[in-house]
């Protein structure tokens, strides 16, 4: 089965743990582990809460891999998933194969990789992570958190990113406004596209370093409502 691989990370902590002889020591203790499958038929939306979160987006897979012990709920198309041991780090792999209308996530520490495909993503939590790995298509990201690193690729029309501590590093798409707000923003943006008429950047912050990237032949206008720096390639 090809979700065995997700366990690899596991496996390598099990491996260290013996490594220091720590006999009295399980996984358990700090990580529920994914152990139970449901197919993603008919769901439109899905709802994740708890304090730690690791989900990873699989585009080839139309299911969900979680663990047993997470309390769930299905009403009208709508997943919800709670984490029953509240302290511990939740994994979760969701099958992104088919498109989403909604995924919100509320945790402590989030993050986020692989491949997504849904209408709206909103995550709120303190420490807030998009891997490199990342890619979404869809129509809008709303992101609050307290420190938030935000990589990856990005096919859609708005973004909305607030934390006291922001660093974007991003590739996007069709993007027709991004909005930041934080004590200190450094953000680095590069449009893969082209466009006519007008895109928008408006971020508040006190420290600020925002460098946009926009290809040469791009006869579009970017407004930003402070000052940014653009990079034509």
């Amino acid at each position: 089965m090809r979700e065995y691989w997700y366990f690899l990370p596991l496996v390598g902590v099990i491996f260290i743990l013996m490594a220091f002889q720590i006999s009295d020591y399980s996984i358990k203790e700090y990580t529920i582990i994914p152990d139970k499958i449901t197919d993603l038929k008919g769901i439109t939306e899905i709802e994740i809460n708890g304090l730690n979160i690791n989900i990873k987006f699989d585009p080839e897979s139309d299911k969900i891999f979680y663990s047993e012990v997470l309390k769930t709920s299905i009403t009208n198309g709508k997943l919800k998933l709670d984490s029953v041991g509240k302290d511990k780090n939740m994994e979760i792999v969701i099958g992104s194969k088919n498109k989403f209308k909604k995924i919100k996530i509320n945790g402590l520490n989030v993050q986020i990789n692989g491949k997504l495909n849904s209408e709206n993503f909103k995550i709120d939590g303190a420490n807030v992570i998009f891997k490199d790995t990342i890619f979404f298509k869809g129509n809008e990201i709303i992101v609050n958190g307290t420190n938030v690193i935000i990589k990856g690729e990005y096919d859609m029309n708005i973004a909305n990113i607030s934390g006291i501590s922001t660093n974007i590093d991003i590739q996007v798409i069709n993007c027709k406004n991004i909005r930041f707000d934080g004590i200190s923003v450094n953000a680095k943006i590069e449009y893969k596209d082209t466009w006519e008429g007008i895109r928008t950047i408006n971020y508040d912050g006190i420290s600020n370093n925002i460098i946009i990237r926009m290809r040469k032949d791009n006869k579009g206008e970017l407004k930003s409502n402070k000052k940014v720096k653009i990079i034509r390639f």
